[in-house]
């Protein structure tokens, strides 16, 4: 019983504070498609990414190399994949389309793996007594040989 009225007392303290910051809002993404197979011989690739909210979102995207080896995940830098544009500020409600383009000319062995990296950057010139988040999403983009993968 006990931990219930911790519980309760918990979440009418969220409230309150909630209440008492006139300027909290939540701004977010969405992606589609959020991952992606591209079969041989096509090389590239098109990704929509959607502001939710009110505020504005500076963003910035890259393309990483992704190697699963022994069961963890390892990234390097990469030119065989590029991204357009590089970077974007995006207002609540508007959209943008990425174009993802393999410029490596060996053709595709098995499966190459990549993950786009999405990061949300904390607004210049934030307000005082505020704290700026950045955020990064990673979504998973292979590029399949003819021979399968």
């Amino acid at each position: 019983m006990r931990c219930v009225w911790y519980l309760i007392h918990a979440m009418g303290l969220v409230f309150v504070v909630s209440l008492s910051s006139p300027t909290a809002q939540a701004d977010g993404l969405t992606f589609s498609p959020i991952g992606q197979n591209i079969a041989a011989p096509a090389n590239s690739t098109t990704m929509t990414v959607r502001a939710d909210g009110r505020g504005s979102l500076p963003l910035q995207f890259r393309i990483v190399r992704w190697v699963r080896n022994g069961g963890s995940d390892q990234y390097s830098l990469t030119r065989d994949v590029v991204i357009s544009p590089p970077a974007a500020t995006l207002q609540g409600g508007e959209e943008i389309t990425l174009r993802i383009v393999r410029t490596a000319t060996t053709p595709v062995r098995g499966r190459e793996c990549y993950r786009i990296v999405i990061d949300q950057l904390p607004k210049l010139g934030a307000q005082r007594n505020s704290v700026g988040l950045a955020l990064r999403h990673s979504l998973p983009l292979c590029f399949v040989g003819q021979s399968g993968g």
